[in-house]
């Protein structure tokens, strides 16, 4: 699986379509994301624009209202006859109560959205009003009433009235009637709430679909709503302490005043704004519970009373429309890469095809069909490849031929070689045995001589005899080491798991019955471990090699030898080192070399063919050997067996 992601392991083609991946789509696709990024930030952008401007228009409106039952009222309050009235302080049954009635009776009938008109004077009681069972009402505890006495101009908050025995939701417009600098009496309009909420329910839906307008009062209590009139006088969240008991005590929304008001419909974003002293202008989301959905929203407050139009539109509006947006620029986009695919496969392809028919043609050449050839292409650099490739083929072929007639020369010699080495080998061994009748004569004559007639000669001639028999022995040595030699050529390796401290050991017992390993000399390391090995001729390395160093170390005062192993390099590494007469480090080499003996070698005896017969048992192992000495220092024998894989190439039958 993790091949996969290893370029270096992808096909050509592979290759290259990543390469047109990365070249082309990769950027195409960097620049779509940014693309849609910048498409979703332009249209909450948009949205937010489309909010405020929608809620902004909704304001206007409502200012406009205000504005001009305000001014309505201004006008009637500016009339002298008002003024006149209001001066004099006559009762409502006067001719000018009933003079004042008159003008006050048109504006209802003038327009349906005035519910009434009625006089106040300076106690806080009607006068005059339009609704006869008003007159004579006391309405100095209101706080706009009080407002309205002090020369302000007043437009109250939505409040039910139930001054007619119904429960009206109102608006009402207060002025003070002046002269001389001093307030007569108030001039009171009250205006069916209806007229505000009229426009707010028609500005439902104005910035996309199910998109509605939401008014707050400065309190945080809701006053209007495009369609969900059940919340209205509900408020967005916890009133300020107290509130709810002034409200409740001048029945601001009627009866149900405390039901409603204790009926919390949570939005803290929207009452946040609504009680702030000016509502952030930036877009917010929030979940409403008019809807039962999360939504988008833009805060305007009113400029004619403290009155807070929020508008807003469903999150799923908003991104329905970003997604329709996206699904397109998609489609698009796909097209786009779907095209660049497609012409890069087809510059591919035409790239690939020389290259396949490289390809094709090398598995066929390293096959061994020197005549194949690509066919001629195109003058580009594969064009050039495709013509130097069969100009290759040509000398690969040519090569083979000279090849072929040399690996036949090479064939003839070497049967030749392997005839002669054979006779070679057959002569070695028709020599020794040949070699061996004589010298047993000797031997047996020389041991006759020396048993039965030793009185008879002098010293000399016992001298001389026993050289005789010294030299009939070395002779014999001779012969059976070029029978070792020539049999270790035709033997096969027997490989088993050797324990090689047993072998060691063994060795060791055999030199001290001859007499040539004296007591406390070996020491062995604790690491030697088992290795896969052909037992005898394993003995036979470490025969050779400690017997070697018995001999050379005999001289010493303190004789040592050591036999161990170390693993270097994650290869086991055996030797057999000695504190005996060393030797010239330069002659190293020399040593394997058949019948080869070093200077003062004379001085110890020996034929200089052990080492020759240890270098072959370890090569046909698969190891190597080397030696490192400094004379008089003493001398180490370093050899390796070899890799499993080398050992059985050479193996035959192979013990468990």
């Amino acid at each position: 699986m993790k091949r996969i992601f290893r370029v270096r392991h992808w096909s050509v083609k592979a290759k290259l379509v990543g390469l047109l991946l990365s070249a082309t789509v990769v950027p195409l696709l960097v620049s779509y994301f940014m693309e849609i990024h910048e498409t979703n930030k332009h249209g909450l952008r948009d949205m937010q624009q489309l909010l405020s401007a929608r809620g902004e228009q909704l304001a206007r409106e409502l200012d406009s209202i205000h504005t001009g039952y305000l001014r309505s009222t201004q006008r009637l309050a500016y009339q002298p006859a008002i003024a006149d009235f209001c001066a004099s302080q006559p009762d409502a049954g006067s001719t000018g109560a009933a003079r004042v009635h008159g003008i006050f009776s048109a504006f209802p009938k003038s327009d349906a959205n005035i519910r009434g008109v009625a006089l106040i004077n300076q106690k806080g009681v009607i006068t005059v009003a339009t609704d006869a069972p008003l007159v004579g009402a006391d309405v100095s505890g209101r706080a706009t009433v009080q407002s309205a006495r002090e020369g302000k101009s007043v437009i109250s908050d939505i409040y039910v009235s139930t001054a007619s025995g119904q429960e009206l939701p109102t608006v009402a417009y207060l002025v003070p009637v002046v002269d001389s600098g001093e307030v007569l009496c108030v001039l009171a309009l009250w205006v069916h709430a209806e007229t505000v909420w009229g426009p707010v329910r028609v500005a439902h839906g104005r910035a996309g679909q199910d998109s509605f307008a939401v008014i707050y009062d400065k309190s945080g209590i809701r006053i209007g709503h495009s369609f969900r009139q059940n919340i209205v006088f509900r408020p967005g969240g916890p009133l300020v302490p107290g509130l709810v008991a002034r409200l409740v005590a001048t029945q601001r929304f009627g009866a149900k005043t405390q039901e409603l008001l204790e009926d919390v419909r949570p939005f803290p974003l929207q009452f946040e704004r609504a009680t702030a002293e000016a509502p952030s202008p930036d877009v917010f989301r929030g979940f409403a519970t008019a809807n039962n959905t999360w939504n988008y929203g833009v805060a305007s407050r009113l400029k004619t009373v403290p009155w807070t139009v929020f508008y807003m539109t469903p999150e799923a509006a908003v991104l329905a429309d970003l997604a329709d947006i996206t699904r397109s620029k998609t489609i698009l986009a796909l097209l786009v890469v779907l095209i660049a695919v497609a012409v890069g496969i087809v510059f591919a392809a035409a790239i690939l095809r020389p290259v396949s028919a490289l390809s094709k043609a090398s598995d066929a050449l390293a096959s061994g069909n020197w005549d194949i050839r690509v066919p001629a292409g195109s003058n580009d650099e594969l064009g050039l490849l495709g013509a130097r490739f069969n100009a290759m083929a040509d000398q690969i072929q040519r090569q083979a031929d000279a090849l072929r007639r040399s690996h036949d020369e090479l064939r003839l010699y070497a049967n030749g070689l392997e005839g002669a080495n054979k006779d070679l080998e057959a002569f070695a061994f028709s020599v020794s045995h040949d070699l061996r009748a004589p010298l047993g004569v000797v031997e047996g004559f020389s041991k006759i001589l020396e048993d039965k007639h030793a009185a008879q000669l002098d010293g000399k001639a016992l001298h001389y005899l026993r050289r005789i028999r010294a030299g009939v022995t070395q002779m014999g040595q001779l012969v059976e080491g070029i029978l070792r030699l020539s049999r270790l050529n035709r033997q096969q390796l027997v490989l088993e798991n050797v324990d090689v401290r047993s072998v060691v050991l063994d060795v060791a017992e055999e030199l001290r019955l001859q007499n040539l390993l004296a007591d406390g000399t070996l020491t062995l390391t604790d690491d030697l471990g088992d290795a896969w090995a052909d037992r005898v001729l394993l003995r036979q390395v470490f025969a050779n090699l400690m017997s070697n160093a018995c001999k050379f170390s005999s001289r010493q005062t303190s004789p040592r030898i050591i036999v161990g192993s170390e693993l270097v390099d994650e290869e086991r590494l055996y030797f057999v080192r000695d504190n005996g007469a060393g030797f010239d480090q330069a002659f190293a080499k020399q040593l394997f070399e058949p019948f080869t003996r070093l200077e003062h070698a004379e001085e110890y005896a020996g034929l200089g063919i052990g080492l020759s017969i240890v270098q072959r048992v370890v090569e046909k192992h698969g190891g190597r050997i080397w030696a490192e000495a400094e004379v008089g220092i003493g001398a180490s024998f370093y050899f390796t067996l070899g890799t499993s894989d080398a050992q059985v190439a050479a193996a035959g039958p192979r013990l468990a």
